[in-house]
């Protein structure tokens, strides 16, 4: 090695760049993240969708009077059937219910940019662990990572439910709505970590016991949607917030419970 490499390598080992070095290591990886988060923003932004205004988010169908009924998703929808057809993306949105809007993919192109973003979020979370060893280290670093991708969010959406630079959107998957949910998952993460290896008075349950049976899990909320206890539809006149909440608070009540009978 070159002396020049040694003492590189010194800075990120012990030096003013230790404590980032499981950031710096990989600089790469994080330029092809932003390359990939930046060309989502740029396309929603500002590609031409025939027909619709520049930038739109919205719901189309009735939303905004009805005049722009085909543009759900804006961009977004416009390069899934550029690239599917109309019979090859999601036929059933949220926005039908409402406001009888087209089909749109919330899991399309531009999301999946998005998404593997946040995954990547994941993967520093694991890196942490390998890079560091004290639980103050590990700890801190992952509230530092909640506090920057939740600060972010914030910024872009204006701490608002609806509105900002970039609003939360979960069928768009937009910038703001992963990295709010990152942070969120990065504060779990570490308060499972601590109380569950660190101060060890939490063992998981009782959501282990579905995970540890997901599959099964997951096959049968398919199967069975639409069936009581696991899900129901409400009648007009009760189907407000608490209603729904109630449904699908019996229906995660009754898989826990199938969860610890095959878990025992």
């Amino acid at each position: 090695h070159s002396p020049e490499g040694d003492s590189v390598i010194e800075r990120f080992e012990y030096g003013v760049l230790a404590p980032f070095r499981d950031v710096l290591y990989f600089g790469i990886d994080w330029i092809i993240i932003i390359v990939l988060v930046l060309t989502q923003v740029l396309i929603t932004f500002f590609l031409e969708v025939p027909g619709c205004p520049t930038g739109y988010l919205g719901a189309g169908g009735l939303a905004d009077q009805g005049r722009y009924f085909d543009c759900a998703g804006g961009a977004a929808r416009y390069i899934d059937l550029q690239v599917f057809g109309i019979d090859h993306i999601f036929q059933g949105p949220t926005c039908v219910n409402t406001y009888h809007c087209s089909a749109h993919d919330p899991e399309g192109i531009l999301g999946c940019l998005t998404s593997i973003a946040m995954t990547y979020l994941g993967v520093q979370a694991g890196r942490i662990l390998v890079f560091y060893k004290q639980t103050n280290q590990i700890v801190g670093r992952w509230l530092v990572w909640a506090v920057v991708t939740g600060g972010i969010a914030l910024c872009l959406c204006y701490g608002a439910q609806e509105g900002g630079v970039i609003p939360m959107n979960k069928n768009l998957w937009s910038l703001s709505f992963i990295l709010a949910l990152s942070s969120m998952a990065f504060i779990a993460l570490s308060i499972c970590y601590l109380t569950i290896d660190i101060w060890k008075i939490w063992n998981g349950a009782p959501f282990f016991y579905t995970g540890m049976n997901s599959i099964v899990i997951y096959f049968g909320s398919e199967m069975l949607a639409g069936n009581f206890p696991f899900s129901y539809e409400a009648s007009v006149n009760h189907n407000s917030h608490g209603s729904i909440l109630l449904q699908n608070l019996i229906g995660v009540a009754s898989w826990l419970g199938i969860g610890y009978y095959m878990y025992i």
